[in-house]
């Protein structure tokens, strides 16, 4: 059970409020703080398959990114914590990956729509980190 007492909770809590109150739903062509704030959400998960490759060349990129972005990324490379998350700098097999995932399913989303559904929030969690989907991401 969650401590809603600690610090993180309290974090964590203004982060959804945040999203929940910045979103204008009505709009699908601008993306609003709270929705990139969801999309980034959603990304850092990584897909709710067995497909690492996939997790690497997305989710993992974006953690470094933020971990960068944070000040709390302690050398270049690959950070793994133990049972934590795995963090990579970006790379063009990366790259690769992601340019196919978007002909394979963004072209292809009826055939497969929860990995359509997750690669659709992590496209939009790298435009709203300012990353670049079909490029390697310098460090």
């Amino acid at each position: 059970m969650i401590d809603l007492n600690t610090e993180n909770w309290r974090h964590l809590s203004g982060l959804i409020k945040y999203w929940s109150n910045h979103n204008d739903w009505s709009n699908h062509d601008e993306l609003h703080a709270g929705q990139k704030v969801w999309d980034i959400l959603s990304a850092l998960r990584g897909p709710d398959n067995d497909k690492m490759d996939v997790k690497l060349a997305t989710t993992s990129v974006i953690r470094y990114q933020l971990l960068k972005l944070s000040g709390a990324l302690p050398e270049k490379g690959i950070l793994s914590l133990p049972g934590g998350p795995i963090c990579n700098e970006d790379t063009p097999a990366f790259v690769s990956l992601r340019i196919a995932l978007s002909k394979e399913y963004m072209n292809d989303a009826d055939k497969h729509p929860a990995f359509y559904h997750f690669i659709s929030h992590a496209k939009r969690a790298f435009h709203s980190l300012g990353l670049k989907w079909d490029e390697v991401n310098d460090s």
